[in-house]
């Protein structure tokens, strides 16, 4: 059985990441966890030294994420990453990663299309998967050919 698993760093990403390791140990299972780094949508004011972050409902297209920006998103991720390895190598059970950048529900979506059985996501408060209106969670709830699991 292979199951995506979508984090953030988030605490409600960590519990769906436990919850689908429990289950992959269970069923002999794989787990693929995907990390997606986010285009920040940045716009510039009046004042070229004053930037601010938008809605994406508003956002013009991104444009690049400076390099120091980056490298902190970054080691952010590496963070995430390295606690679900950890926890998959205490439980003994194959896990692979998928890194990307980009509009997190396009990339899940897309990832999630390549055979896995289904897609495991938190839901809770921080990160991307926030509980929003228009949140990502809700949008792959609607848009996922494949079933997904949402843990509290």
């Amino acid at each position: 059985m292979k199951i995506l698993v979508a984090v953030n760093g988030s605490e409600a990403s960590k519990k769906a990441l436990e919850y689908a390791l429990d289950i992959a140990k269970k069923v002999e299972g794989k787990i693929y966890v995907i990390h997606v780094i986010e285009e920040v949508p940045i716009r510039i004011s009046r004042n070229i030294a004053c930037l601010s972050i938008t809605t994406r409902e508003v956002a013009p297209p991104p444009i690049p994420i400076p390099r120091s920006l980056k490298m902190k998103i970054t080691r952010e991720a590496l963070k995430v990453l390295e606690y679900a390895r950890l926890k998959a190598e205490e439980m003994k059970i194959y896990l692979d990663f998928i890194i990307c950048e980009g509009d997190p529900v396009s990339k899940i979506l897309e990832e999630s299309a390549k055979g896995y059985d289904f897609l495991v996501l938190g839901f809770g408060v921080g990160g991307w998967l926030r509980p929003r209106f228009g949140s990502v969670m809700e949008k792959i709830l609607w848009k996922s050919k494949i079933p997904v699991l949402v843990v509290k």
